[in-house]
């Protein structure tokens, strides 16, 4: 609840009446255990990092959608845990917009601004896209180790490249693991009441069949004359597999 709390005043979503922000809370929930339950992640793992990263990513124009199928993308590609993603990712987003690295990525041909007087950086989401969309062209030329991709890969720090360029590997094409999981984000609304709602109709559904099998059980054993199962045994004096096959026999498995 800390952690959901942190996150939610990151976003500026600690605003409007009780019920408000409890609906908020309750749909945030639904995104991070939708995703969790259908992508090789954990909730854990989403809510660690965006503890350390939606502030980054709220102030660099995206949503809290687009910050988890980032967070998971990442994370899917490079192995790594929430933590060390959710810091990892921070950390890009600012160093991005660093001097060098907008006069490298000048360099590249890519464009961060959305004005000529270079005053105004787009949305963090889109830059991403475009540095995605170059790796991709630069792989489908067979420019793995050319310098322009070694220059896209020096964007990132030494130490974030590899969850950098892991990142944008995740993010090419409509069907990419970040396209999958920023869906299943968006739709996610009423999903864990659902699941609880599953969850219980299963328990119950065992429950019943418990009981029925205890029932049947008895039953069994009463109209078998219980006394005389008990005084088998004792007089068999076999070891536990045999008295065991005994009842069997006796009574069907």
């Amino acid at each position: 609840t800390e952690d959901m709390v942190a996150v939610m005043a990151q976003w500026g979503l600690m605003t409007g009446t009780a019920n408000e922000q409890a609906k908020t809370y309750g749909n945030i929930i639904d995104k991070i255990n939708k995703v969790a339950d259908n992508f090789p992640t954990t909730s854990e793992d989403i809510l660690e990092a965006l503890k350390k990263t939606s502030s980054a990513f709220n102030l660099a124009g995206a949503s809290i959608d687009e910050t988890i199928a980032t967070i998971v993308a990442a994370e899917t590609a490079s192995q790594r845990g929430g933590k060390t993603i959710g810091t990892a990712l921070s950390n890009i987003v600012e160093k991005l917009k660093a001097e060098n690295k907008l006069d490298l990525a000048e360099e590249l041909g890519l464009d961060f601004f959305t004005n000529a007087d270079k005053t105004e950086f787009k949305p963090i989401m889109e830059i991403f896209a475009e540095m995605s969309e170059m790796m991709q062209n630069l792989k489908d030329q067979g420019k793995e180790s050319s310098v322009e991709m070694q220059g896209l890969l020096e964007m990132f720090t030494v130490f974030r490249r590899n969850i950098g360029s892991s990142l944008l590997g995740e993010m090419a094409g409509e069907d990419s693991t970040y396209a999958q999981v920023l869906e299943a984000s968006l739709n996610s609304v009423g999903y864990s009441l659902q699941e609880n709602e599953k969850h219980m109709r299963t328990a119950k559904a065992a429950q019943e069949q418990f009981n029925t099998s205890l029932l049947e059980l008895k039953t069994t054993v009463w109209e078998g004359g219980v006394e005389d199962v008990y005084r088998a045994m004792l007089a068999l004096g076999t070891d536990l597999v045999e008295n065991i096959g005994f009842v069997i026999d006796k009574f069907g498995a």
